[in-house]
């Protein structure tokens, strides 16, 4: 079964398995635009006087079935997950958007491309992260069940709706962010060893000190949009104070970055064929977070791209010409 067959099944059995009280309610296939413009199916169902419609994304579901999950199993687990978002919860997330006293607590910053989001982020409100080709876009960050998150980015007329200016939005957006999501730091080695995540010691910024040619997972503590921590005031300068050296950042996707000192005896062209080869090779493409490689420099205290736009399209052209796995292998390995 293809990818299109598995999803006309999937809109026209799901309300088999859903109870009585939903058999009349109508069932549609949505395309939703993601990080990076790539698309999604997503199924939506919307029963009578439902105003907010969950949408349950089927890409990890198909793949599931491609990897012998049977498909009346697969109908069954998307009927509980629909039954667990609830309308009542669902419909609490519009309610919060009418009322910023009471949707500031929800509001955090996630940082993604600029360039590769151009149509997702369209009248959205976003900050542009200075010297990068990275923005933190503002999103209502919504739990509905303990294992269910919803998040909505937040388009510009609620800046007038809300009565705020963008400043004071930005800052409590990056204080919600950093306390939900604080900032751990790891040795890659350790990711390697240790299989079990619970045996990964997890260090913070103000303690951690950088070695010479070894590498480091930046993230959060959930490891969920974890490149975000590059938001954090303080964390970048407070790590290379500690290891007196300035250090590179390889953006591994949107949920964690690398670190390596700069011992000048490696380019940043050398690592931005690693940095790409990764993306094209181990990283989803909505997970994506750049083709750039980035470095803070402890004299000026500053991030920037240490790249060039130019020439990473030129290096791009050049690559898609070549099989991915004759590109260069990266030592490094990104936490599952």
């Amino acid at each position: 079964m293809d990818n299109r067959e598995f999803l006309n099944r999937m809109k026209h059995e799901i309300l088999d398995y859903l109870p009585e009280q939903y058999q009349d309610a109508a069932v549609f296939l949505m395309k939703i635009r993601k990080n990076n413009d790539v698309m999604l199916d997503a199924l939506a169902i919307r029963n009578k006087g439902e105003r907010v419609i969950p949408q349950i994304y089927l890409k990890e579901w198909y793949e599931m079935y491609q990897n012998g999950m049977e498909m009346e199993e697969i109908l069954k687990e998307i009927a509980q997950v629909y039954l667990s978002r609830t309308p009542k919860e669902a419909d609490s997330v519009s309610d919060l958007l009418m009322d910023y006293h009471k949707a500031k607590e929800f509001l955090e910053l996630k940082l993604v491309n600029k360039e590769s989001n151009q149509k997702m982020l369209k009248g959205m409100i976003c900050w542009d992260m200075e010297n990068t080709d990275l923005t933190a876009v503002l999103c209502l960050c919504y739990q509905i069940e303990k294992e269910f998150h919803t998040s909505i980015f937040i388009p510009e007329d609620m800046l007038s709706e809300w009565g705020i200016d963008r400043d004071t939005l930005y800052q409590e957006a990056l204080q919600n962010t950093i306390k939900k999501n604080p900032v751990v730091i790891n040795n890659v080695i350790d990711i390697i060893l240790y299989n079990d995540k619970e045996m990964i010691e997890a260090y913070q910024p103000d303690d951690f000190y950088m070695q010479p040619y070894e590498q480091y997972v930046l993230t959060n503590k959930e490891k969920v949009d974890g490149a975000t921590v590059l938001l954090y005031p303080d964390v970048l300068e407070q790590l290379a104070k500690n290891a007196d050296s300035s250090f590179y950042i390889l953006p591994s996707s949107i949920h964690e970055v690398i670190l390596l000192l700069d011992n000048h005896d490696i380019n940043a062209e050398e690592l931005q064929n690693i940095v790409i080869s990764v993306n094209r090779e181990g990283v989803a493409a909505e997970e994506v977070l750049s083709n750039e490689v980035y470095r803070y420099d402890k004299k000026e205290h500053t991030l920037s791209m240490a790249t060039n736009r130019i020439q990473t399209e030129s290096l791009l052209k050049r690559l898609s010409v070549i099989p991915a796995e004759t590109l260069p292998d990266m030592e490094m390995e990104r936490e599952e």
